[in-house]
């Protein structure tokens, strides 16, 4: 049977990415029954070498995590931040390899999809060298490769790291690619053929897969969600907001919330140092554990559930924006990074997105309380944008998997 590879972040503990998964799983099923009928088999494939826990043996889980613990003492005895990267860098090239090994097909794979996400970066996470792997794979088997809906952060030519995921993406393999956010970095400086185009990110569709649940009221009073997110996030991309700076904001927010007669819950969108952010956060302003902090979520779907349970929401991580906005709920975003300025230019709702110069508790509530009063007029077609993701998925099935 011919299959399609789906390459991501399944098992991320940041459910942003597994939101994006799921939503691009959907749509590659969808065209599988629609454009092959059901004879294409739909394999899974953590661009990173993980295993969904009950497809991974406990004896290999075990050896793995000896493994890892042993890198990471080596690296921390080091000290030396360029031998941590180059033993990270091999550990994920290995596992990467295996992973193909067991998934791709040399002669029944019609196709490889990355699912979309961040993944053109050099600076951290080690994407390239999966990129690199899995397209070098597609290049020796001549199976046509599509980039979906892929977030691009900076470029340096003088950068080995940022050279060697641009020699990847200019394999002859690499057939289609559709961006989310700097199409126009990623034509200028990545590709050789500028053949990348701008589509919305998958995980907008994903109130098409998960029905909103049906909201609890608290009292009458209307609920706001605050997005937590690891200390240090900001500081990393260059953003002046220190653990101290963070907390007061955080705290600012609830108490100004509570002021103006809202409900405040924090939640996080799944990976543990968020929530413990949230943890101290909530310690920290002496309220209730149980009525403030949302239990951490294990799935996108719990992600999903949570979000629907707000009126409104303040947003540390950029899912839980595009989440908020698949389901028509109100939010604004907290930002730390170009890519979520460039959402919301993308959506034509920038002022949805707040920068470092307005962090004030004050202005921040006074920009919720604004989105609410406007939620539902929005300035571009949502459907619309949210077709073009798979509209460009469709022609790379149509021109390069279907006529195999």
């Amino acid at each position: 049977m011919k299959n399609i590879v789906l390459v991501g972040l399944p098992y991320d503990t940041n459910l942003g990415d597994a939101a994006i998964f799921s939503t691009a799983y959907a749509m590659v099923n969808q065209l599988t029954r629609d454009e092959a009928g059901e004879s294409i088999e739909i394999r899974k494939m953590d661009m990173t070498g993980r295993r969904a826990p009950e497809d991974n043996p406990v004896i290999e889980r075990e050896n793995k995590r000896i493994l890892i613990k042993a890198l990471r003492l080596i690296a921390k005895i080091t000290h030396w931040t360029r031998l941590k990267r180059c033993i990270n860098d091999r550990g994920i090239r290995i596992a990467c390899t295996e992973e193909c090994k067991r998934v791709i097909d040399e002669k029944n794979t019609a196709g490889i999809v990355f699912a979309g996400g961040g993944i053109i970066k050099y600076k951290a996470q080690s994407f390239y060298i999966s990129i690199d792997v899995i397209t070098g794979i597609a290049e020796q088997y001549g199976i046509p490769v599509m980039f979906n809906a892929v977030g691009v952060e900076g470029y340096d030519e003088n950068d080995r790291y940022c050279r060697l995921l641009r020699n990847a993406l200019n394999r002859t393999c690499v057939k289609k690619i559709t961006c989310r956010d700097d199409v126009e970095l990623l034509n200028n400086k990545y590709l050789d053929t500028p053949i990348a185009v701008k589509v919305a990110d998958p995980a907008c569709t994903i109130s098409k897969i998960y029905p909103a649940a049906k909201r609890k009221t608290d009292s009458g009073h209307k609920v706001i969600g605050l997005g937590s997110v690891r200390y240090g996030l900001f500081t990393d991309h260059g953003i002046a907001l220190d653990k101290q700076k963070m907390k007061e904001l955080w705290k600012g927010i609830f108490t100004e919330l509570n002021r103006r007669g809202y409900v405040c819950k924090i939640f996080c969108n799944g990976t543990r140092p968020d929530y413990q952010a949230g943890e101290e956060i909530v310690r920290e302003l002496g309220v209730d554990k149980k009525t403030c902090l949302v239990e951490r979520p294990k799935s996108d779907k719990d992600l999903t559930d949570i979000i629907n349970s707000f009126d409104a929401l303040i947003c540390g991580r950029l899912h839980a924006s595009i989440i908020s906005y698949s389901y028509g709920i109100p939010f604004i975003g907290l930002v730390w990074n170009d890519k979520q300025m460039m959402f919301g230019e993308s959506i034509g709702e920038p002022y949805r997105f707040v920068s470092l110069k307005e962090f004030n508790a004050g202005t921040i509530v006074d920009r919720v309380e604004q989105v609410m009063q406007n939620n539902g007029k929005w300035m571009i077609d949502r459907e619309a944008y949210f077709s073009t993701t798979l509209s460009e998925m469709t022609d790379y099935f149509r021109s390069f998997v279907l006529t195999n």
